[in-house]
């Protein structure tokens, strides 16, 4: 018992040092380890960065995503707004039965609010409605580093960005799909609602040269005649934009 006891004695400290040792070994090199991955998200598109990119996009995006150029963020050239058709008839299949007068741009009417009233919520507002827009046309910043390989001859990140921007434009038809069958039931409560047509405008300015006289570049992309979600409730404030 005794002889136990004193192997425990002499043991137990070397146990403490090594435990200790082991752990603070460990833990420098996790944080070698993520430092490393910092410094990889930071740098440019480069062969080693791409072979790592779902990684350091699942790391870093979720709480340290940058969208910088240079010294400052890339600013937007364009306007992504959603028009809506909300149609009563059941036989509706096609964006080519609606008439051009009926359809109704659900995003711009919260823009010109957040013009005139500088200190409203309406530019945040129309954030979650804009974004979905853009996705689907595939302008989503997640996929910019897979374009950007893409360009300069990797076929491998040619791959991923294809697949990823076909992934992505069936869950942006999804939010859309939701966000349509919102205003409609909103904006026409009377309507019994059956079908609903969906298309993405896309404004460019004109050049710099003509930015005086020039006319704005219209891109109209039809996205499809849909069932309304069944699930999805009006959304009060577009009754307020739309009035």
């Amino acid at each position: 018992m005794r002889r136990a006891h004193r192997t425990l004695t002499v043991i137990a400290p070397r146990l403490r040092v090594v435990v200790l040792r082991t752990s603070q070994g460990a833990l420098a090199l996790a944080a070698l380890g993520y430092a490393l991955l910092a410094l990889l998200y930071c740098m440019p598109m480069t062969p080693a960065k791409l072979r790592f990119q779902a990684v350091l996009e699942e790391d870093f995006s979720p709480l340290f995503y940058q969208n910088w150029s240079l010294f400052a963020p890339e600013p937007i050239n364009q306007d992504d707004t959603l028009l809506v058709h909300c149609s009563v008839d059941a036989s509706l299949a096609t964006t080519g039965g609606v008439p051009d007068d009926a359809w109704e741009d659900i995003i711009s009417p919260m823009w010109e609010l957040a013009r005139t009233h500088r200190l409203s919520p309406w530019e945040r507002l129309s954030r979650p409605l804009a974004y979905p827009v853009r996705a689907y046309q595939g302008n989503s910043t997640e996929l910019v580093p897979w374009a950007t390989a893409c360009v300069t001859g990797e076929q491998s990140a040619c791959a991923v960005f294809e697949n990823a921007s076909r992934l992505l434009r069936v869950h942006a038809t999804r939010r859309l799909v939701a966000i349509g069958t919102a205003y409609c039931r909103a904006a026409h409560p009377q309507r019994a609602l059956s079908r609903l047509a969906l298309r993405v405008r896309q404004t460019r300015p004109p050049p710099w040269s003509k930015r005086f006289d020039g006319p704005f570049m219209a891109k109209d992309t039809d996205v499809g005649v849909f069932d309304p979600s069944p699930d999805v409730l009006p959304i009060a404030y577009f009754v307020v934009a739309k009035d």
